[in-house]
This record gives structure tokens, sequence and C-alpha cells, in this order.
């Protein structure tokens, strides 16, 4: 009886002495929370808040680590609602918030509403309720020169937002549209400058796709590559200088062309490269020149053939549409005037929509007037062989009743060779077709024809390939056939 009151006595401590043990553990885990919590609110208290240009609301301060934070002030409809901050740009990627609740400051978890659920936004956003009219936003080390803060009660901001991805639906559908019906237009056309212009808005669109916050909205903000946007505007001012110098056919007026745009793109690239792998300003600063120094070499020498090429004046008309739209879309973020109000993005991207059809219809009426032009070269041409020949035949009736015919093989040749120029005008057959064409009469194979043209096995089969679609045929059999035609409505 005594050991069992011993043990009892040994289990109540040890229970007792667990409990304390177990109470104690909790009290540091409540107090290491809270000063964990408390250590990430930074005492604002030591900066020293200035008012931002053009933002009354809004005052700006900076750290000792150099971080940008704002000190906002919330309308007093908002308070105690539930609101929505957002600074839509994708030049600021990450930032962050504090906001008031029960009177402590406190960090506002990112794109995640009050019922802890994740919202997909365009661009970092922030799903809060307030007991105060101010709050703070650590902008790191981003600049704030331009900066605009969305601030709006949610529903407002989602039928906000609903509206913007409808617009932006609607000029992304209609590009992708007009890309299409180019790439169809080069199948029919075989005509370089609409794969050259459909490549040029393919780069524009993803400069908007990517400008809308669209490429962080597809990627839940895992996607950032903060030089994506300089690399598109290079490729979109090299393909817009050279889809200008095609289009209007600027082969005479700037000769030297090739070479200049080698060393104008090489530099672009060099610069752009750099400036991506060192961060060093002056690096983009020079990309920019050569941005602008590139198409604006093609530009000045349509605005030279404006008076003599309407197709020249059409360029320049949409182009400086787009360029006055563009100016006074800048000229409205530092500017305060109700007239510049109007040139919003909007506006921007339906000028750039009748850029698009308009030079798109251009460039078809610009291609089908060169092949009606072509078309009647080849009848000229085909016309004078037609009177070449009559003359060789008589000249030849003439020789052979004064003299005795001699061998045939040099007449005969001659003649083939007329009448494959005859089938190159009248299945539009490249020079280089003609010649695998007359390749292929002789006999010759895949290599002989690649060392006598000096071009690849590859590029040789590319043209056999063409040639049977346009002489409709299957095989070389049907080729050397339509030789054997020839030969036997020659005379002997």
């Amino acid at each position: 009886m005594a050991n069992w009151l011993i043990n009892q006595k040994r289990c109540s401590s040890t229970c007792y002495l667990g409990r304390y043990f177990a109470f104690s553990f909790f009290i540091f885990l409540v107090l290491f929370s809270y000063h964990a919590a408390s250590a990430t609110v930074p005492d604002l208290s030591k900066l020293k808040f200035e008012a931002l240009n053009n933002h009354p609301l809004l005052s700006v301060a900076k750290d000792e680590t150099g971080d940008s934070w704002i000190k906002g002030e919330l309308p007093k409809e908002l308070i105690r609602t539930f609101a929505v901050l957002q600074i839509p740009t994708i030049h600021i990627p990450d930032f962050e918030m504090y906001a008031y609740k029960n009177g402590l400051l406190t960090p506002i978890q990112k794109n995640t509403n009050l019922n802890n659920r994740v919202i997909k936004n365009r661009y970092l956003t922030y799903y809060f309720r307030t007991d105060s009219t101010l709050y703070y936003l650590n902008i790191k080390k981003h600049p704030v020169s331009r900066l605009d803060i969305i601030v709006n009660e949610t529903g407002q901001f989602s039928h906000m937002e609903s509206t913007s991805l409808i617009q932006n639906g609607l000029y992304y559908g209609l590009s992708l549209m007009v890309i299409i019906f180019n790439i169809v237009l080069y199948f029919v056309f075989y005509d370089r400058r609409f794969v050259i212009y459909a490549l040029f808005q393919l780069s524009l669109l993803s400069i908007f796709f990517y400008q809308d916050g669209m490429y962080y909205y597809f990627s839940d903000g895992r996607w950032d590559f903060p030089h994506f946007l300089v690399w598109n505007i290079a490729a979109c001012a090299i393909l817009s200088g050279i889809f200008t110098y095609y289009f209007l056919g600027l082969k005479q007026q700037i000769p030297y062309f090739k070479k200049m745009a080698l060393w104008l793109i090489g530099f672009t690239i060099a610069c752009v490269a750099l400036f991506t792998l060192t961060e060093i300003q002056v690096f983009r600063n020079l990309a920019s020149v050569f941005f602008y120094l590139f198409p604006s070499i093609c530009v000045y020498h349509a605005v030279r053939m404006f008076k003599k090429d309407v197709y020249a004046r059409f360029l320049i008309l949409f182009y400086g549409l787009m360029l006055l739209v563009g100016v006074a879309y800048t000229l409205q973020k530092y500017l305060d005037s109700p007239f510049l109000s109007f040139f919003d993005m909007n506006v921007f991207r339906l000028t750039s929509i009748l850029e698009i059809i308009g030079v798109s219809f251009a460039l078809i009426f610009k291609v089908r007037a060169l092949q009606k032009e072509n078309e009647q070269y080849r009848a000229d041409l085909r016309k004078h062989l037609t009177l070449l020949e009559e003359h060789a035949i008589s000249s030849k009736q003439d020789f052979e009743a004064s003299e005795p015919p001699p061998n045939n093989v040099n007449t005969s040749s001659i003649l083939i060779r007329s009448f494959t120029d005859d089938i190159a005008d009248q299945y539009e057959l490249t020079e280089r077709e003609t010649e695998v064409l007359a390749c292929i009469w002789n006999g010759d194979s895949n290599q002989d024809i690649a060392d006598q043209l000096y071009i690849s096995i590859n590029t040789v089969k590319f043209h056999v390939s063409r040639l049977y679609v346009k002489l409709d045929v299957k095989n070389r059999s049907e080729v050397r056939s339509m030789k054997g035609k020839v030969a036997r409505s020659l005379p002997l």
C-alpha cells in the first residue's frame, strides 16, 4: 500500500511537471510569433516623408537601405470596407503593403483576398480592410517618379478589370487575325513582305502583351524577365526598318542597305546584350539611339518619295498617325490636360489596329500591282521571243535553201533552250528553277545538278519539289517526257 502511494505521488509530480513545460513552451511560441510579426513591420517613425509630385495624397521617403517608401491616404469611404490596391505597371513587379488593423500596422498578403484565396491578376494586387486612412508601400529600389496607384472598392475594381480584359482581348484577337492573314497571303503570293510584316506585328503584339501584364497573369507572377521589353523593342525596330525597305522597294534609293543594316543590327544587339549582362544605363541609352536610327533612315527615304509613290504617302500617313498618338499618350502622363486625357492606352491600341489593317491592305494592293506588272513584262517578253523565234526559223530556212543542212545538234539545242524559256514564262519559273529543269532534261542527278549550279543537295531537292508543283507532275519521268514532246516537234 505504501509503495502504491509513493508511485501515485511520483506520477502526479511527473504530470504536473509535463504540464508546466507544455505551458511554458506555448508561452514561448506566442512570444516568438509576436516578436517575429512585429519584426516584419519596420519602424517608419524615423522616416521623413516629402510630398510626391503630381500626387496630392502621396508622399515619399527613403530608409537607410535605399528603399523607397510611399505613405498614402485613403478616401474616407474606403475605411472599414473591402478595398483593393494595385500599381498597374510591369516596371514595379514587387512591392510590399502595410495597413492598420485594430490600430496596429500590419503587412498585407499579396494577391490574396480576405478569405485567404489566391486571386490571379495582371499586376501585383493587395486586398485589404483597414480602420485608418493611412497605408504604406515599400517600393524598394524601383523608380517612383511616374507612380500610378489604383485604390478602389472590390466590386468596382473587378468591373474595371473585366472591362480592361475584354478590350485587350479584342485587340489581341484582331492582331492575331491580321498576323495569320499575312501568313496565308504569303503562301498565296510567295512574297517575303507578308512574312516580315507578320513578324513585325508579332513583336508589337508581344510588347503590348507584356505591358498589359498578361505574362504575369498566365504565370501566376512567377515569370519575370526584366529585359524582355528591351529585346522586344529591338526586334520591333529592326523588323520595321526591313519592312519599310522592302515595302517601298528602296533598293535604288539605298543601294548600301544590306551592309548598313548588318552594322546597325549588330550594334543594336550588342548594346542590348551588354545592358542585359551589366545593367549599365549607358548601353540602354545607346540601344535606344539605334532603335530609332535604323527605321528612321528608311522613313527618311520614304518621305523623299512622298510625291512620287502613293504607297510611300500611305505608309507615312499611318506611321505619322501612330507617332502623334504616341506622343499625346506620353504627354498626358506628365501634363494635366482634358484634351490629352483622351489619348489613353485604348486610343493607342485603336490607332495601332487601324495602322495594322491599313498597311495590310496596302501591302495586298502593292503585291497585286507588282504581279500585274510582272505579267505584263512576261507577255511583252513572250511576244518578243516569239518574234525572235520566227526570225530564227525564217533565217534557218533561208540558210538550208542555200547550203546543205549541217548537223542539227546545235540548232535543236537552241530551240530546246528557247522552249525552256517559254515554259519558264508560262509556269512562272524562277531563273534557278529553269536551270534545274534544263539539268533534269539533260539526265543529271541531284548531285550533278548541285555540282553544276554550286548549290547544296537540299536546295536542289527544294527546287525540284517546286518544279513538280508548278509543272503539275509527280516525278522526273513526267518532267523528261516534256522534253520528248519538244524533241519530236523539232525539225529533223
